[in-house]
């Protein structure tokens, strides 16, 4: 979907600026992120653990851009994510 504004194409994007509610859910899963660090017994096996939640957050910026998800589905997202940082601390060794 295109708007034609004076003879020239331009395509219909979203803005990349997040609401403040999106911008909050954000900085509570950075804060929780930063907060797993501290003292983190395992620290070698906890960066490897949080490689996943990286690309889980920049394919939800990424979503939020393109796609426009709705409220309700970055919220549901976001309590995902925060589940994997509480659950990254332990270690399944067999």
């Amino acid at each position: 979907m295109t708007n034609v504004i004076e003879g020239d194409l331009k395509p219909n994007r979203l803005p990349l600026s997040l609401t403040p509610y999106r911008a909050l859910l954000l900085c509570i899963v950075l804060l929780a992120l930063g907060v797993r660090w501290i003292d983190a017994p395992w620290p070698e096996e906890l960066r490897l653990k949080h490689i996943p939640t990286a690309i889980g957050i920049g394919l939800l910026l990424w979503g939020h851009h393109r796609l426009g998800i709705s409220d309700t589905s970055f919220t549901l997202i976001i309590v995902f994510i925060l589940l994997h940082i509480i659950g990254a601390q332990w270690i399944y060794k067999i």
